[in-house]
C-alpha cells in the first residue's frame, strides 16, 4: 500500500520499513535509485527517523523472490536490523 508522506507523521511510527518496488524492477544501476524516504522534511519530524529506526528492505528479497528459502533467509535478516 501506498501511503503519503502526510499520513506517515499523522501515525509517527518508532520503526518504519521501506521496500522500493522500482529498485527490486529496476533494469538501470541500483545506486541510481537510492532512496530520498528519509530525506523528506516531514519524515525527518517522526520517531522512527529522530531514533534511527527507518530500515530498507531488500526489494529483491522481498517483491521478486519471495517464497525461496534463501530470499526468507534474506527477509529475517532485513527485520533482524530492528534488534541490533
Amino acid at each position: 500500500m501506498q501511503i503519503s508522506y502526510e499520513y506517515t507523521v499523522e501515525q509517527d511510527p518508532n520503526v518504519i520499513f521501506v521496500l522500493e518496488r522500482s529498485t527490486a524492477i529496476s533494469t538501470n544501476d541500483r545506486s541510481s535509485n537510492a532512496s530520498s524516504f528519509d530525506k523528506n522534511p516531514l519524515i525527518q519530524q517522526i520517531t522512527a527517523y529522530q531514533n534511527n529506526q527507518i530500515h530498507y528492505l531488500t526489494p529483491d528479497s522481498w517483491y521478486l523472490s519471495n517464497r525461496g528459502v534463501q530470499a526468507y533467509k534474506q527477509m529475517i535478516a532485513d527485520v533482524a536490523t530492528v534488534f541490533e
